[in-house]
Formats: C-alpha cells, structure tokens, sequence
C-alpha cells in the first residue's frame, strides 16, 4: 500500500546545454542556479581565455601541446592512453581489443561538451573551469577512426566517422585534429548523435544514454542516429571464477561469498582469495556461518547438523541469523509456521512472529490472493489459511465467509458492491449487511459514518478480531479525517481494500507524505 517512486533522469550538466536553445524556455529558468558563472570574452582569434578564475577555456590542439611541452598528435596521445588503461583485454570476436575509457567534460559558458581519453587533458580542463561528467563510454583502441575537428571561430568541436564530413568541414575553415578515437566495428554500443538547431556553440552532443537520448529529443534537439559505437561496458557484478579466484568483467578481484553460475562459494581472503573447498560448517571472515558440500559449493536450504536446524539462504548462500524464516510442515511438527533463527543460526523455540516479521514473506499471485512464501525453505501457504484459523473467532469467521469472495480483486473507487468491485467502506458494510444483519446503505455511508454511526470506540490493546480498524488522513488535507477502514484479523493484521483487497498489517496504510497513518478500532 505504498506508491512507488518514478525513474528521473539527472539534470545535471547534460540538461545545461539546453539552455543555449530558446525551445525550453522553463527548463532555462529549472536550471538557472546551474548557470551562474558568467562567459568569458573571446580573444583575438575567437576562442576564451582561461585565466579569469570562474571561466572556462575550449581544449584545442594548442591547448594540449603548450601543456606536454612537445610535439604530439592526438592520435598518438589516445594510443598512449589505451595502453595505460588497457591492463586487462577482452575477447571481442576471436580477437584482443583494449578498452580505453573516454572522459567527457561540460563547459558551462559554451554549453559544449568534449570528449577525450587522456586523463591529464580531462584534469586540464577541470583546472580550466570544466565540469568534469566522469566516464561517457569505452572505446577500442583500434578500429574505425573517429575524427576530431575543432572550428576556431565558435571555439566548438565536432566529431565524426566520415570522411567526407571531416573533408567538408575543413573546407568551411574546420581545423582537423586528427584521430580522436576508435569506433567498434562489431558495433557493440550505438552513441547517438544529437544535434540542437538554436545553439550557436555546443550544438551536437553524444550519448549511450537511451534515456538521456529521448529527454534531449523531447526538448527539442534533432536526433541525428547514430554517429559511432563503443564497445559494451564491463560489469563488476557479472562474475566468473579463473583458476580458482572469483573476478568480474571489469578485471577486478572478489573475495568472500560469491554467486557463480547460481551455486554459491566462498573466496577466502585469508588465502588471497582463492576458493574454499571444505565440509562442514565455517564462519566467513565476515563472521557469517556457511556449510561447505565438500567440492567448493555451498549448502543452501534447510540442514540438520548435529540434531540442530540451520537454515542456509538461497539469496546469498548463508546462514539464516536472529530472524524469522517460514518452515514447512515436515520441519516444524507437522505444520507450517514462523520460526526463529538465533544468533548461531539454529532454529529456537519461544519467539512469536509480528504482523511486519511475516508481511516480509507475503507474495502476491497472478489472481491477486496472497500467499506466504519462503525460496530457501520451501514452505508456501495461502495468507488466509494460515491466518484465519490462529486468529479469527466466530463473529469474523462469519464477516470473511462474504468478505474473502473478493479477495484478489481491484480497489475500485465508489465500489458498493459485487458488481461494481468494492473500495473501503463498500466492502465492510456489503460484508455487515451480508454476515451480521446490519441494516446499513453501503451506497450511503463512508467510512467515517461507519465509525460514527455503527461503532462503539475500542482503546488500543483491547481490539479483537472482528473489531473494525479506521485510518485517519490516507487523503485530503484534514489529518484527523477518517477515510479508510477494514476489519481487524489479530496479531496487527486486517483486511480491507487495499489494492488489491486482500491482508495486510494495519501500519501500512499511510499519510500523503509517506508516513504511517494513525488508526484507531471500533466495535459494531
């Protein structure tokens, strides 16, 4: 019963570069706090000076040379780059392609960003007043040249696979800087190419982010397709094991508890990482309790040792410590229940479960009913058929037997019966009218009126199952307001109409802020 948060796209400098374009007008105004540096003057041949503390300078080919003090292309520097970084390779098609990681930087005066694989050129322009944006992509260090040209009138640079582009461009007084980079030829990752026709400087800009990609195009920008690839990005958490050590794509190495392949094992830090192959129980370094099968996998589920039971957790290989797991029937004295893992991970009697302890195991199916479930032990059982029986008495037995038809069904606004699908109020007074005889208008009366006119107030601590619970302030802007109720089970369980209706704690209905909302329970 809470509502679930949307994706947003980070703002950030990619969203600045808008701002040079009259499409957006309110975006402009979004961002204006982004934009307080003021743009710094051209010198005499076009391009910004770098000295004035707040400003930012183009990078160009001058740029780069007065700053090594030698005579170097940028293709030469991009080798040189690819070589430092390319300590690990990847197999890309029967063939050995270095990875380099290209850097990209955002000038905030000019709206341009800039790409580059050097990391001292990155580092200068930063110095300069550039926001540094970290990694754009990973290039090959070899394939088909992305070329860079730099126009010194607008300080603006662009970058292309073609030839014919580059050719173009110079003839228009484009200075060619040569090889920027390298574009895959396996295609790996598109970087699209984006184009905004109201900027004067900054206008083309490049990304592997679908989503950055279709927030420029809603603004305005011209999606151009795309204009080279870059190879996929190495992953830290796809993991492999190599003689004997655990490592992810990105090259680095994992010690502790690993998923390969969906069985779990333990890389011993105490042994540089290398794979533990013992039987038996063991305490990681990390103090967690795991069970060696003798060949360097790791037990999980349910285990006896010793005449003690131990649960061993399917999500992460180890064992089940100070908390509740649902046992089923054939270990737990012929049924199923809740039971507690102490701190030494073996199963103790005495603890009683709370309503939060077991929501943590409700699922819900295709039919919308609600069932119990637990994947390191096994056990399943439907919400109702273990609830009902512990909790309810005669009076709401008698509420479920009409309330439970619904079970599964949609909340529906207004709902007041069968045919029309229930909200709150239609389906407890459908449910009082149907069970108990109560001469009550379900079409008539809210959830407030049932409080104030069907109930008699029950203080906290003295609810039973077949009292009615009432919340206060689910919506509207009186907190006080009583606008949502459903009928107390036990154990802080109810049942209403949520969405879908079915079980749930009576914590979880909440306030417009997110915060639980108060409740208070009344007797018919």
């Amino acid at each position: 019963m809470k509502s679930r948060p949307g994706h947003m796209l980070p703002v950030g400098a990619v969203a600045l570069s808008i701002l040079v374009s009259p499409i957006q007008p309110l975006l402009a105004q979004e961002y204006q706090d982004e934009t307080q540096t003021t743009p710094s003057a051209p010198d005499a041949d076009g391009r910004s000076s770098v000295s004035e503390e707040g400003k930012t300078s183009p990078v160009t080919k001058e740029t780069v040379l007065s700053r090594y003090g030698q005579k170097a292309d940028l293709e030469s520097e991009f080798q040189m780059e690819s070589q430092g970084q390319d300590s690990q390779k990847s197999e890309d098609n029967d063939k050995k392609v270095g990875r380099v990681s290209m850097l990209r930087v955002y000038n905030p005066n000019s709206g341009e960003h800039f790409y580059t694989a050097s990391q001292a050129e990155r580092d200068f322009l930063v110095k300069a007043g550039w926001h540094d944006e970290g990694m754009g992509w990973t290039a090959p260090d070899q394939g088909d040249p992305v070329y860079r040209l730099y126009n010194p009138n607008s300080g603006d640079h662009h970058y292309t696979l073609s030839t014919e582009e580059r050719d173009d461009l110079v003839k228009f007084g484009w200075d060619d800087e040569g090889t920027g980079w390298y574009s895959d030829p396996q295609k790996s990752t598109p970087l699209y190419r984006l184009y905004n026709p109201n900027a004067e400087t900054g206008n083309h800009h490049y990304t592997v982010d679908t989503n950055e990609r279709q927030f420029l195009i809603g603004a305005g920008w011209k999606d151009e397709e795309i204009g080279w690839y870059g190879l996929h990005t190495l992953s830290n958490t796809i993991r492999f094991e190599k003689d004997g050590y655990c490592y992810s794509e990105d090259g680095e190495k994992h010690t502790g508890v690993q998923k390969l392949n969906d069985k779990f094992y333990y890389f011993d830090p105490a042994q540089d990482g290398k794979k533990a192959e013992f039987t038996g129980l063991k305490k990681t370094d990390q103090n967690d309790l795991i069970y060696g099968n003798g060949d360097g996998t790791l037990y999980t589920g349910l285990k006896v040792i010793d005449g003690k039971l131990y649960c061993f957790l399917t999500e992460s290989g180890k064992a089940a410590r100070n908390q509740f797991r649902l046992l089923p029937a054939d270990h737990n004295d012929g049924t199923i229940d809740f039971a507690w893992f102490n701190n030494e991970g073996v199963k103790e009697t005495g603890h009683a479960s709370t309503a939060k302890e077991q929501a943590a195991f409700e699922t819900w199916a295709a039919d919308g009913k609600s069932w119990f479930t637990d994947s390191s032990t096994g056990a399943v059982i439907p919400v109702r058929e273990y609830l009902m029986p512990r909790l309810g008495n005669d009076r709401l037995n008698l509420f479920m037997e009409e309330a439970l038809k619904y079970e599964g069904t949609p909340y529906v606004w207004a709902g007041k019966s069968p045919q029309t699908g229930f909200d709150c109020s239609g389906l407890v007074t459908w449910s009082m009218r149907a069970k108990w005889g109560i001469d009550v208008d379900p079409m008539m009366t809210n959830a407030a009126k049932i409080y104030s006119a069907y109930c008699r107030p029950v203080a906290k601590g003295s609810q039973q199952p077949g009292d009615l619970v009432f919340w206060q302030g689910t919506y509207g802007e009186n907190p006080n307001y009583i606008s949502h109720v459903g009928i107390y089970i036990g154990n802080d369980w109810m049942y209403c109409a949520g969405d879908p209706i079915g079980f749930y704690p009576v914590d979880s209905p909440e306030k417009p802020d997110g915060t639980p909302a108060p409740y208070l329970f009344g007797r018919v």
